[in-house]
């Protein structure tokens, strides 16, 4: 199947998706960055009551902790219970906080979400969310600790961080570390809960054993089994909740749900392998359980368990059922009665330690048909953009299965359906990791396939600007360029140097980046790109602006009313600054508007001039402290309010 060369779609809207020059004014975006509404992150706990016993000793100790530690961390191997421990406290505390918020750290999502996602969702949740996309995470981390902890206007709130095992091995692990640490060292009213499987995160977590006789013996007898046999099942389990729970499924399966010798019998031989310490190695004695299990499962189940494993999310009934099969919700219920499945409202899930398992199993051209047949599903089911990310979850997901296929092209064409949108409303740090995931794992096999890696470089090279990591920005911008120039596509080439050039204008490598325009505009130029020339000659206006070369800036301003004017473009559609049109309504501009333009601004030249002169002057006497306040990382308006405080205290001193 061809290969659609992206490039005409990534430069089809001057007023919309222009990515080849998306940088150069940032004003010239309709809607522009703004607020950022964070979803996808928190979610009800687990549904803990179904299988809940109660642990007098363990929950006692933990409500304890809570209400004397700003973190408390549970620590278990997996199926121990950690996760329905922290559901019953978050249960048990309703009343006790302002505010309870459940985050549950799957492994193949937070790969994609990081330490931003989560910060900005924790105080969007307590009321003070933070609007600029561009901050990183040293200020987000400095704000969620403050807000946690404000004095003036506490929300006592409840933080369950679930799972957390699954960040150890992400390139954020350091920041939410740090702010476990931080909030240990200054939290008040608010408290944090962690469940994790070993390592420990803190010093003296509290740690989780099976379950003790009499808690096992009440959890069996929940589970519809009867017997004498209950303490030898549950020693042989080593009171592991989620192997007991399998085991019960089976026991009721085969021996009319009596805990007898013959069941003692069976579980004796096949843990027999497991000698030693049982606490340490009951994880491992699930999956021979899990073997069993599977194996006496219809085949049209063990078929739908391992399809449904590719998921992501949890999962509904429509989700299974495009899976292939005739599926009705009795029989996502008969996998629930057998614990591989968790029921969450109308949307199940794969316990964590048997989805391992699961997908040990599950054979490639299973694994593919599965991950194809989640695309059909999502693609079927776009939801139209509402300004938030929640309504792209389709294609991010859809994005996500064609990657674990290879299909790396037709990746890049399902997020093109959203990128712009989400660019465009400052989800930024949610593009990076889909855009990295390409550069880094697409291997272009023909010229389009090329020119489109090198517009996902580009794409990479503009979010990576976006956030301030102008290094990273040019390293991207260069590897485009390799790209173009390698297949002969002298547009992306001109892209690419007008994005350098953009890049170091940010490092105040004013001459460099000229240079750089200068190139992007020579290409334009010979291909007869109006449009691309139009926005180099507008970039080279504002560089020669910054140089205080006033008079070579409005030259190329006046190029590119011209070129923008012969486009046939009305000035309402121009990509200018929304300030700039307000300042030309009064002209009543017709369809000569640059020509119009160009004289007003020749004749106002005795009062412009001095004026960008003297805005030159003041910008150039004030640059080395914008320097000074870039490098501390300290916030615009602190930096120029301490500033202002300073100076007058100097002046007061001085008279």
């Amino acid at each position: 199947m061809a290969v659609p060369d992206r490039s005409q779609e990534v430069l089809k809207n001057i007023t919309g998706r222009d990515i080849s020059f998306r940088g150069v004014n940032l004003e010239m975006r309709s809607d522009g960055p703004r607020e950022i509404i964070v979803a996808g992150v928190g979610e009800p706990p687990p549904n803990f009551a179904a299988s809940w016993v109660e642990r007098d000793a363990v929950q006692a100790e933990l409500l304890t902790r809570i209400s004397s530690n700003p973190v408390t961390e549970i620590v278990a191997a997996g199926g121990f219970g950690k996760s329905w421990l922290a559901a019953w406290a978050f249960a048990e505390l309703e009343n006790s906080f302002d505010k309870r918020l459940w985050v549950n750290f799957r492994r193949e999502l937070w790969q994609d979400y990081g330490f931003d996602r989560f910060a900005r969702w924790i105080l969007q949740e307590i009321g003070s969310p933070l609007k600029d996309p561009t901050l990183k995470e040293n200020v987000l981390l400095r704000e969620l600790v403050y807000q946690l902890a404000d004095p003036n206007r506490p929300v006592k709130t409840l933080v369950v961080m679930d799972n957390l095992e699954s960040l150890h091995q992400t390139h954020d692990w350091l920041w939410f570390e740090r702010f476990l640490n931080a909030w240990t060292a200054q939290g008040r009213l608010s408290r944090v809960v962690v469940t994790t499987r070993p390592a420990a995160v803190m010093e003296a977590p509290l740690p989780l054993g099976g379950l003790l006789l009499d808690e096992g013996a009440a959890f069996l007898q929940r589970e519809g089994l009867t017997g004498e046999r209950f303490a030898k099942l549950i020693d042989l389990a080593a009171g592991h909740p989620l192997l007991l729970k399998i085991a019960a499924a089976w026991v009721k399966q085969t021996q009319g749900a009596t805990v007898d010798g013959q069941a003692i019998a069976f579980f004796s031989g096949l843990f027999e392998q497991y000698r030693g310490n049982p606490a340490s190695l009951a994880e491992a004695k699930v999956e021979p359980v899990f073997k069993r299990v599977f194996k006496e499962l219809p085949e049209s189940w063990q078929l739908l368990l391992l399809r449904v494993s590719v998921y992501r999310l949890p999962f509904s009934l429509a989700m299974a059922q495009a899976m292939g099969e005739a599926i009705a919700e009795a029989d996502l219920q008969g996998l629930v009665d057998r614990a591989l499945l968790v029921a969450e409202g109308d949307r199940f899930t794969l316990h964590a330690l048997i989805a391992e398992l699961v997908r040990k199993r599950i054979s490639e051209a299973v694994l593919r048909q599965a991950h194809e047949q989640a695309i059909a599903y999502y693609e079927a089911n776009y939801q139209p953009w509402d300004r938030t990310i929640d309504s792209c979850k389709g294609e991010l997901e859809a994005f996500h299965h064609a990657c674990a296929l290879g299909q790396y092209s037709r990746a890049d064409q399902i997020l093109a359906r959203c990128d712009n949108q989400l660019d465009r409303a400052g989800y930024w740090r949610d593009l990076l990791p889909l855009y990295e995931t390409l550069v880094e794992q697409w291997e272009a096999d023909d010229e389009n396939e090329t020119r489109n890696l090198g517009w996902a470089w580009t794409w990479l090279g503009n979010l990576h600007q976006s956030i301030g990591e102008i290094r990273a920005a040019i390293h991207s911008h260069q590897q485009a360029q390799r790209l173009f120039q390698s297949v002969g596509r002298r547009s992306g080439e001109a892209a690419s140097l007008c994005h350098l050039g953009i890049a170091y204008n940010s490092l105040g490598q004013y001459q460099k980046a000229i240079d750089f325009q200068q190139q992007s505009l020579k290409i334009e130029q010979e291909i007869g790109n109006l449009r691309g020339a139009a926005s180099s000659h507008w970039s080279l206006n504002k560089l020669y602006v910054q140089l205080g070369r006033i008079k070579l800036a409005m030259h190329h301003r006046h190029q590119a009313y011209h070129l923008w004017h012969d486009m046939q473009l009305s000035f309402t559609a121009v990509p200018l600054p929304s300030w700039m049109k307000n300042r030309y309504q009064s002209l009543a501009l017709g369809d000569d508007w640059a020509e119009q333009l160009c004289t007003s601004e020749k004749r106002m030249a005795w009062l412009l001039m001095p004026l960008a002169y003297l805005s030159f002057t003041i910008h150039a006497l004030l640059r080395p402290f914008t320097s000074f306040q870039k490098n501390l990382k300290i916030p615009h308006l602190l930096f120029w309010f301490a500033l202002g405080i300073a100076l007058v205290i100097l002046i007061t001193w001085l008279r």
